[in-house]
């Protein structure tokens, strides 16, 4: 992964870069050095000749060229952040590193301001202050990491950052950014990565009061190196547990969260948590959206269901006596904390469950993952292992989400085998039958209804057949046609006919298609009778 130093001029970038990437055996790339090379003019001269604007230009079609990069230390600009498009760059270029002074200190540390064009325009420390007021936050908002390096020298600085990377040896984890403009948020995976919650969440919020939301048993397993990580970095916390199963997703659970988090004195400022599968992070999330108007939120997913799929992209919502996810919101978490040390002590059907959502993201969109995903042995998968496969996934999803946030068009395509999957939830009483479970049973015959409309090829509907029985052979259920058209009639999807997302061909997104209720009930009977 690489490391991407941001920060003031004058902070230490490239000098600090230069000795990081030597202790790392890494490259050194100074972006402002490649503009150089590229234009054969300073920056000084690329200033006085063609003006600020151009040369930002500049920098963000060099950091294209950075993804190239997988494992280096490059030092930015200090204006690389001003603009969105360059930001939204480097959060997905790798780790980014914000070397933190005040202007007072930077300017003791200049000798030479000849090459800093930007600092020859009026007192220097004036200016200097100006760009402080004005990118700081643009520094925060990129950066992972922040190193205060006043009082230090280089090579506690350096020494700071190496600390930084790792926890207990495991190095940084990966990191994906949800690009949702004013609503984006990084996405994070990696072994124990949660130990690191409280110095993500101390750069992302101001409040100092976080609600965890849990279910006892996995509160049980991990809660307690949770909430120590919050604490170690000065957050006060408290535990509202929610019971297990969908019945959490209940009006009657919200009204006890609110209760709680008012006895707690949860305020705007503060943070809700959710520390589970995901019924406890769309509860929870149903409860930030709502509570005070909305709080910052954070997920913690604990499931590898939830992890690939409700902790990303935003909706939260609880159920009704008359159908599941009936009243809800799109409410985007602060941050997600993906750690897979979690999935050790997950039983086999919670591995299956969440195997099927990251499957249905394979399916629309990339073939060769899908032929990938069907050839692995799931028992003997490193946890690495599943940081690709979850991080694949999550990908697939947040492009989606990122291009579509509110599901007006595009992230229907997400629905692939739900339609069908939340039927048989619903029939079977939301109990029984994990959701993932559902969905794998979903994707199953929404194929087949897709094959049997003439929109996917006899062959693709046999690969499909084929996982999906492989790993999912043990569910035997009876299902009646009749009722499974009772819940598919509520679906929220339904304009006047009901909605399917069908496959027409594998790694391809699918097209939403609305299909008459008498024919689709003649051809339930001719499959579920």
């Amino acid at each position: 992964m690489n490391i991407i130093l941001v920060g003031l001029p004058g902070a230490g970038k490239t000098h600090i870069g230069r000795i990081l990437a030597r202790k790392l055996k890494r490259n050194f790339v100074d972006l402002d050095r490649k503009i150089e090379e590229e234009t054969g003019l300073t920056i000084k001269e690329i200033f006085a000749r063609f003006g600020e604007r151009y040369f930002r230009r500049l920098e963000v079609k060099k950091l294209q060229e950075l993804f190239k990069l997988h494992n280096a230390v490059i030092a930015t600009g200090g204006g690389t952040v001003e603009r969105m498009d360059a930001r939204r760059k480097l959060k997905n270029l790798g780790l980014v590193v914000y070397l933190k002074a005040s202007p007072e200190v930077i300017i003791r540390r200049l000798i030479n301001l000849e090459n800093r064009p930007i600092l020859t325009q009026g007192d220097p420390l004036e200016k200097l202050s100006e760009l402080y007021r004005r990118r700081d936050k643009f520094y925060r908002e990129v950066s992972d990491v922040a190193i205060n390096t006043e009082g230090k020298d280089s090579g506690e600085v350096v020494d700071a950052i190496l600390k930084s990377l790792t926890i207990d040896g495991l190095r940084f984890p990966r990191k994906l950014y949800i690009n949702l403009a004013e609503n984006s948020y990084p996405v994070y995976f990696g072994e124990k990565v949660a130990l690191k919650a409280g110095e993500f969440l101390k750069e992302k919020v101001t409040g100092k009061k976080i609600l965890i939301v849990s279910q006892e048993n996995i509160f049980g397993l991990y809660g307690k190196t949770l909430e120590e990580s919050l604490t170690k970095e000065g957050f006060k916390t408290d535990v509202f547990f929610l019971p297990q199963g969908e019945v959490a997703k209940s009006m009657e659970y919200i009204v006890k969260l609110y209760d709680k988090a008012i006895e707690f004195g949860l305020r705007r400022h503060d943070t809700v948590m959710a520390f589970g599968g995901g019924v406890v992070g769309d509860a929870t999330g149903f409860f930030a959206a709502t509570y005070l108007r909305g709080i910052n939120f954070v997920q913690v997913p604990t499931t590898l269901l939830s992890m690939v799929d409700s902790s990303v992209g935003g909706k939260v919502g609880i159920n009704l006596p008359q159908g599941k996810n009936l009243v809800g919101a799109f409410y985007q978490p602060k941050v997600v904390l993906i750690d897979t040390t979690y999935l050790k002590t997950l039983p086999r059907r919670e591995v299956l469950a969440g195997l099927a959502e990251i499957y249905k993201a394979f399916l629309i969109a990339e073939e060769s993952l899908v032929g990938w995903l069907s050839g692995l042995n799931l028992d003997k998968l490193r946890p690495r292992d599943w940081q690709r496969i979850i991080k694949a996934a999550v990908k697939i999803k947040a492009k989606v989400v990122s291009l579509d946030e509110r599901e007006e068009g595009l992230r229907a395509v997400l629905n692939l085998g739900h339609t069908i999957g939340h039927a048989i939830e619903g029939v079977n009483g939301f109990s029984g039958i994990l959701h993932g479970e559902a969905v794998a049973l979903g994707i199953l015959w929404e194929a087949k209804l897709s094959k049997d409309l003439g929109y996917l090829r006899e062959e693709e509907w046999e690969k499909i057949r084929e996982f999906i029985e492989k790993n999912y052979a043990y569910l035997k259920l009876s299902l009646n046609p009749d009722s499974l058209l009772v819940f598919m009639d509520k679906d929220k999807k339904n304009r006047e006919d009901i909605a399917f997302m069908l496959l027409k061909k594998i790694g391809e997104y699918p097209e939403n298609v609305e299909i008459k209720r008498e024919w689709l009930q003649k051809w339930l009977t001719l499959n579920f009778s």
